[in-house]
């Protein structure tokens, strides 16, 4: 089934472009991939949604240019200092996906205890 394929389709460039080793290039073509399984006939409110999470989890990954944690990007492979700002990240079905950043305060940040 179309549908199966489409799934398959996502999750296979997911993990080849946006796995634990990611570059821009990369992240590009999986968002061109995302934007060409949007405009299947076949899409399903599900698809929506896995479409919607993984440009969601593409922008975030293509804003943060360092390696930290798991997630290495090859072209910027050091670790920058924390960033000044959280991003928040909203889908509103008029203008469509709204990234906004909110200021953190590290100093009443709660501590991980």
């Amino acid at each position: 089934p179309p549908v199966a394929e489409d799934i398959a389709l996502l999750r296979r460039t997911m993990a080849d472009k946006a796995g634990i080793l990611r570059d821009r290039d990369g992240l590009l073509a999986a968002m061109e991939i995302v934007g060409e399984l949007e405009q299947r006939p076949s899409l399903t409110s599900g698809m929506l949604n896995a479409l919607l999470t993984a440009t969601m989890i593409l922008t975030g990954a293509l804003d943060r240019r360092e390696s930290r944690g798991s997630h290495f990007r090859t072209d910027y492979p050091g670790k920058a200092p924390p960033p000044p700002v959280h991003t928040e990240m909203r889908f509103d079905p008029d203008s469509g996906l709204r990234v906004t950043p909110r200021p953190v305060d590290y100093k009443t940040a709660p501590e991980k205890g």
